[in-house]
């Protein structure tokens, strides 16, 4: 492969959707009527006795070894990725009513149980049965026991979280110097990873580069746009708008609107307190829903717009697994659509009986 070309698309294995779906829906109504049969009506975070243990493990194996069926001699996705979480969280309520120690603790106390187990568990489907869809759950799923270990079950914490996502968990530790050296590395690495995969990986490769791109280029925005925040009025404005031209131009470099959008939202209310502030403006929650929404429209509208450009002078690497053909006018100029258009025509009009 020379340099700068787009690698050959990977192999795409055959899948017929609604029967996925329809399988999905079945084992998460079975799990769900399971567990009921094993609290007996408790909820599944008040249990005080080892009663429930032996069957919760039962139905973490049990929903390994259908994955060996329908995800790796199958190769369904998405009934796998439900069998991916499912398993594990059936692992994690294990756990937490393992020891007499833990059945003594609050329902707030043992959630970082039950969500580290669950993350470990979701890495071991991962790595065994090649599920990309697993990817953002086990970070979430990690950060949400780090978060809740770290805060002690304080709800007041929670009132930091911009959202049930890696990032907007993330943003109510980023504070801390640790967390925000870690987190920023880890991200990097994602980040890293997600490129290498875009350029050499198969199938799985491929689709497990989205969600990695995704995570770690969110985390990077929010832990460099909750630095810049910090800097002195005036400079913090102009670094913010510098760390959005950086965001721009890597997320059009690997062809990730999605990047764009989850950076955007995680830089957004640092930009607009460094403008709205220094007037002495403050906004209610709808008004910053407005805000948050005016950015994304907005940031689409400029990524398309750029891309047009990017991808004519060979700064965008176009991706292996992109689901359909930029030939959407959005993506090209005028005189490129046009021509398009002729060429279809032409086409159309040779065919023989046209």
């Amino acid at each position: 492969m020379t340099p700068g070309a787009t690698p050959a698309p990977a192999f795409r294995p055959p899948r017929n959707k609604p029967r996925e779906l329809l399988l999905s829906l079945l084992i998460l109504v079975a799990w769900i009527v399971a567990l009921r049969l094993i609290f007996g009506g408790v909820a599944v975070t008040h249990a005080r006795t080892a009663e429930p243990l032996p069957a919760l493990v039962a139905l973490g194996l049990g929903c390994w070894g259908l994955a060996e069926v329908v995800a790796r001699r199958r190769l369904m996705l998405w009934p796998g990725s439900a069998l991916g979480i499912l398993g594990p969280i059936a692992f994690g309520l294990a756990a937490s009513i393992a020891t007499p120690e833990l059945r003594a603790m609050t329902p707030l106390a043992r959630l970082p149980v039950i969500y580290g187990v669950t993350s470990a568990g979701m890495l071991l489907f991962l790595l065994r049965f090649r599920l990309p869809g697993l990817v953002s759950p086990i970070a979430l799923s990690g950060i949400l026991a780090l978060f809740l270990w770290m805060t002690g079950g304080n709800l007041g914490a929670l009132a930091k979280v911009e959202g049930l996502t890696p990032r907007g968990v993330l943003a109510a530790l980023v504070d801390r110097p640790l967390i925000a050296v870690a987190s920023t590395a880890l991200a990097f690495g994602a980040c890293w990873l997600g490129w290498h995969l875009d350029r050499r990986a198969g199938y799985f490769g491929l689709e497990a580069a989205r969600p990695l791109h995704i995570v770690g280029g969110g985390i990077l925005a929010l832990i460099a746009g909750k630095f810049a925040s910090t800097l002195p009025a005036g400079i913090n404005l102009a670094a913010l708008i510098v760390l959005f031209g950086i965001l721009l131009a890597w997320s059009l470099r690997i062809d990730r609107m999605a990047v764009f959008t989850a950076g955007t939202v995680a830089m957004t209310r640092p930009l607009a307190l460094a403008v709205i502030e220094p007037l002495g403006v403050r906004l209610d929650i709808w008004q910053w829903g407005g805000v948050y929404n005016a950015m994304v429209g907005l940031g689409m509208i400029v990524w398309l717009l750029a891309r047009r450009r990017t991808a004519a002078s060979g700064w965008t690497r176009r991706v292996r697994n992109i689901r359909w053909e930029w030939t959407d006018p959005a993506f090209m100029s005028r005189r490129q659509w046009k021509d398009l258009m002729e060429e279809r025509k032409a086409r159309h009009e040779a065919r023989p009986g046209a």
